[in-house]
């Protein structure tokens, strides 16, 4: 079985009444920031209704 890497599972933590952010690992690794950036790019693709706005950060992405 392989061993579960940073990217495999993301925690989900609200900000406010408005947005949550999804944080994918606790270290800048190119991997996470890879993950950060398919994700915020399937959002931008399949927007939910009520999505604003998708801001990436070194090992989150809030999600408005």
């Amino acid at each position: 079985m392989p061993s579960p890497s940073p990217t495999d599972a993301a925690q989900l933590f609200p900000l406010g009444d408005a947005a949550v952010v999804v944080q994918f690992g606790d270290s800048i690794s190119p991997a996470i920031h890879a993950a950060i950036r398919a994700f915020t790019i399937y959002l931008e693709q399949h927007p939910f209704v009520g999505l604003r706005a998708c801001v990436p950060a070194f090992t989150t992405l809030t999600v408005y």
